[in-house]
């Protein structure tokens, strides 16, 4: 496998297009090639269809369903349950 420097050689001489990856930036790179775009730091992104306007009213709406309050009162339930038989 080729060392990074050589990557960095065959990129210069047009062996190579583009680098991708995790690249340091040094000032001898930056005179053998151009970082047009160099990243310092990425990170997972996640994108999702956005249907309405969000508010604090939505954002709770979405939150409250049938399968929550079955597990909240089932939660309510045993507890009352073992706080009697104590």
């Amino acid at each position: 496998m080729a060392s990074i420097e050589d990557l960095f050689v065959a990129t210069r001489t047009g062996e190579v297009d583009v680098l991708l990856g995790p690249l340091a930036m040094t000032e001898q790179r930056e005179r053998m090639v151009d970082f047009t775009h160099p990243v310092a730091h990425s990170g997972l992104r996640i994108a999702i269809l956005r249907k309405s306007d969000s508010g604090l009213l939505e954002s709770l709406a979405a939150l409250v369903s049938w399968e929550l309050l079955t597990i909240l009162a089932g939660v309510i339930g045993t507890m009352v349950l073992t706080g009697h038989l104590l």
